[in-house]
């Protein structure tokens, strides 16, 4: 999927081999979410395993992130301008950052309440 953070979009580069590669990329991440991924070696488990928590946790709460990334694109076009590679970075770290907290702090309770009163 690196090409997506290297090219820009619509370059020759990004147009020919690199939107293949960002497709190929995705189908493999989607592969192996929908499969028990067995690896032989243990260090690799090991090494693996924080990357698969990390996808794991904003799955778990990608709607909340999803519906507050907007505000995040909004305040930062407003307010930081660090340039458009870091400003990439914040923003992405800022929209699945709010949108975590925000569903613990919003959706969950919520949720909670449904599922006693509507079980």
């Amino acid at each position: 999927m690196a090409p997506g953070f290297i090219y820009a979009g619509g370059s020759y580069e990004m147009n020919t081999f690199g939107l293949s590669t960002v497709n190929l990329g995705f189908g493999l991440l989607t592969l192996f979410s929908l499969t028990q991924l067995r690896l032989p070696n243990a260090f690799l488990r090991k090494s693996i395993q924080p990357i698969i928590s990390l996808l794991t946790l904003i799955g778990r709460h990608s709607y909340s992130i999803y519906l507050w990334h907007i505000a995040c694109r909004n305040f930062m076009n407003d307010h930081l301008h660090y340039g458009a590679n870091l400003n990439s970075l914040l923003f992405f770290i800022l929209s699945i950052s709010i949108g975590i907290i925000l569903s613990l702090i919003i959706e969950r309770p919520f949720l909670k309440l449904r599922d006693r009163y509507v079980p």
